[in-house]
């Protein structure tokens, strides 16, 4: 009797050690296990945080390229707006000199006239003397 009760003390003992060891294994792994998750979590983290920070970035440059745009738009409006002035001008000029060189076509050919008339005038008178 007193050996089995010895037995059955020790066989109580080796599972109280070897449930003790598996506690002790389970909460290693525990461990392991909680510090990876974090491990993991910040690796995550981070990388949204880069994410976010590139998107920052990316959203200024587009924001420096639409400006960038902008600027060269206005600076091709206003390029266009003055090579239409100067082509205006140059159209005005050019009718502006059509009709001087008409009115003084006609203005000689009205004194050719005149004179012309004058000339048959005091011929007629001349011969009439």
């Amino acid at each position: 009797d007193e050996e089995a009760k010895a037995a059955v003390e020790w066989v109580l003992g080796e599972t109280v050690k070897h449930a003790n060891d598996v506690r002790e294994a389970a909460d290693r792994k525990l461990l392991e296990i909680e510090a990876e998750a974090e491990k993991e979590v910040e690796e995550h983290r981070a990388e949204c945080d880069r994410r976010v920070q590139e998107a920052k970035e990316d959203g200024e440059k587009a924001v420096g390229r639409v400006k960038e745009q902008c600027a060269a738009d206005v600076r091709r409006a206003v390029e266009d707006a003055e090579r239409d002035v100067r082509a205006g001008r140059e159209a005005a000029d050019k009718e502006l000199f059509v009709h001087r060189d008409r009115a003084a076509r006609e203005v000689r050919e009205c004194r050719e006239r005149a004179d012309e008339s004058v000339r048959e005038a005091e011929k007629e008178a001349a011969d009439a003397v």
